[in-house]
């Protein structure tokens, strides 16, 4: 929280001291075997620092992933924010496949069918690919999300059965398997190279 404050007052090389020195305090404690303190949340916060304030996105993609790795798996909402941190490193370096898996998975982690933001992402994704259906349906989702974000859910009953729900295609893309094939290749480009048979 301290490192996150020095960051709003753009004193970012102080607040990078404050996250390292943080993440040193709680790992001495790790090694005496006691629990996590919230290492993991603050490597998450660290991540999106780097990435958001330093322009550093291979150290932040080092910290998500380290953040990943501590939180458990009753940590669901917390997962599902770093799925989606990856999720956006991904697509912001064109590896689109890559990107959509991780942005599924964040939505399949979230206790509330995923943030605006995870379906916002999803949607630009499928605009790239060309997935024009599956593209409208995760606009439709994150407007549904947005509102239920804002607390405006509450009296509109047509808001409360997400269309991901009703879409059995949807529901098989969310799974948890990874999409071995199309994660090989993050480009369309690339995939246009390999033979149909491989």
């Amino acid at each position: 929280m301290y490192a996150n404050y020095e960051s709003t007052l753009s004193n970012h090389h102080r607040a990078r001291s404050i996250f390292y020195l943080g993440s040193e305090t709680v790992s001495k404690s790790l090694m005496k075997g006691e629990e996590n303190h919230g290492l993991s949340a603050l490597f998450y916060d660290w991540g999106k620092f780097e990435n958001e304030h330093m322009n550093n996105p291979k150290q932040a993609r080092l910290l998500f992933d380290e953040a990943l790795n501590l939180a458990g798996n009753a940590c669901g909402e917390l997962r599902s924010k770093i799925l989606f941190c990856i999720g956006d490193l991904e697509y912001k370096n064109k590896h689109l496949y890559t990107a959509k898996h991780y942005v599924c998975l964040s939505i399949n982690e979230s206790e509330i069918n995923g943030s605006k933001s995870a379906w916002t992402l999803w949607a630009n994704i499928c605009n790239e690919l060309g997935q024009k259906s599956v593209e409208d349906i995760c606009i439709a989702q994150a407007e549904i999300q947005g509102k239920k974000e804002m607390n405006l859910w509450m009296d509109d009953d047509s808001l409360l059965p997400s269309n991901l729900l009703k879409d059995p295609n949807l529901k098989q893309m969310l799974g948890k398997t990874p999409w071995n094939r199309k994660l090989a290749y993050n480009t369309l480009k690339d995939r246009s190279l390999v033979s149909p048979i491989a």
